[in-house]
């Protein structure tokens, strides 16, 4: 007989909902001093699927806490959408400084709900050791569910007293940019035709030399 070393139970509401479930599940029932995970992904296939349609920038920090004895930090940033930690993903770090530049992008794993909030958190690095949390913003749907986004300097709290850390982000639902895109496209479209109205008219004005020049009827003998 198999012997068992864990099982896990994953409640409907984790996976019936558009996009369904993908991420760790921690196993019970296993041996003393053993905290094994599963990785699951469980789809509800009357709910269709949605596809990547979020991008983030993550540019810069600025006003980060020290975390090291040198008074600086290693700082990395992550994001992820609250409630879907499969989409959590982060920057590299960068070393010795509490004014972190990074410039990265992430577009490829997010599936985004409307009413999705996006969690940003900021680290510091420690090689072979746990990093250090520094500080956190979020992000609500409601400044970014728009055409154009957000961008701009959120303000980061849960850090070390003193400090007022702001990190510059950008988030776009790219769902939302072809609407925004036609709108332009209609726009030039609607001014686009005076132009060739204008250059039809010299074609009319050639014309009426040709009229011109067609012979009179001849006239009735006799006249």
């Amino acid at each position: 007989k198999p012997d068992l070393l864990g099982r896990a139970t994953l409640p409907s509401e984790e996976f019936d909902r558009t996009g369904g479930f993908d991420s760790r599940i921690e196993l019970k029932e296993v041996a003393k001093g053993y905290k094994p995970t599963l990785r699951a992904r469980v789809v509800n296939n009357s709910f269709p699927t949605v596809p990547p349609n979020l991008k983030i920038w993550i540019y810069a920090a600025k006003g980060l806490p020290p975390a090291d004895p040198n008074g600086l930090s290693d700082p990395f940033c992550t994001c992820m959408l609250i409630g879907k930690p499969f989409s959590k993903a982060g920057t590299k770090p960068k070393a010795k400084t509490l004014d972190p530049v990074w410039g990265e992008q992430f577009d490829d794993k997010y599936r985004y709900e409307e009413g999705d909030a996006i969690l940003f958190e900021a680290f510091d690095w420690d090689k072979g050791g746990k990093s250090d949390f520094l500080c956190r913003a979020t992000l609500p749907s409601s400044s970014f569910h728009l055409p154009g986004g957000f961008e701009g300097w959120l303000d980061m709290a849960d850090g070390a007293k003193g400090y007022l850390p702001k990190v510059h982000i950008k988030v776009v639902v790219t769902a939302l940019e072809p609407a925004e895109e036609a709108k332009k496209e209609q726009a030039a479209e609607a001014v686009a035709p005076a132009p060739a109205a204008v250059a039809q008219a010299p074609a009319a004005v050639a014309q009426a030399p040709a009229a011109e020049a067609e012979p009179a009827p001849p006239k009735p003998a006799g006249e």
